[in-house]
């Protein structure tokens, strides 16, 4: 609703339709109840001109204060484009692209969205929740979702600041 006012504020006379937006959850049916690697972490999804900017924030701030923090700690890189970050270092394992990304919610319990531009309806962060997963997002990841950081979703610009990275694996990413 907010992005229709702010659309119509900027461009009057514009037609604006609400479409809901759902992720099929009998897709991810069973996911939900097979937990995934613990110390894994998982990001799905092109890496283009939109996300490039947040994936690489993430490998450089943020991924390393959750590796030093845990020596076990994997990061799964799937989709498009990944070569191109120059994606590596402890713990990271590029997968490049997959026809299904389904299988690969069962390799780890949380679900990495680093989105920094807001646009579109979030697939990746809905799809998190329908399989189960515990989210890490940025403000682009959550934009427009009803959800509270702290309490839905870790967020990601937290997890840059000293002591929040032994914080979260405490947690055990809850």
């Amino acid at each position: 609703e907010s992005d229709r006012r702010e659309s119509r504020r900027a461009f009057p006379g514009l037609r604006a339709a609400y479409v809901p937006v759902a992720v099929c959850s009998d897709r991810f049916e069973g996911t939900a109840d097979r937990p995934g690697d613990p110390h894994s972490l998982l990001h799905i999804g092109t890496i283009d001109t939109k996300k490039a900017p947040g994936m690489r924030l993430f490998l450089e701030r943020i991924w390393p204060r959750l590796f030093v923090e845990n020596h076990r700690a994997k990061l799964y890189v799937v989709g498009r484009n990944t070569a191109g970050l120059s994606i590596g270092g402890p713990g990271v394992i590029p997968i490049g692209y997959c026809e299904d990304d389904l299988p690969w919610y069962g390799c780890a319990q949380y679900v990495v969205n680093s989105q920094t531009v807001r646009s579109g309806v979030n697939l990746k962060s809905l799809m998190c929740f329908a399989a189960g997963r515990t989210l890490l997002s940025g403000p682009g990841g959550v934009h427009g979702l009803a959800i509270e950081s702290g309490v839905h979703f870790w967020d990601l610009e937290r997890l840059g600041e000293p002591g929040a990275a032994a914080e979260f694996w405490t947690a055990g990413g809850r």
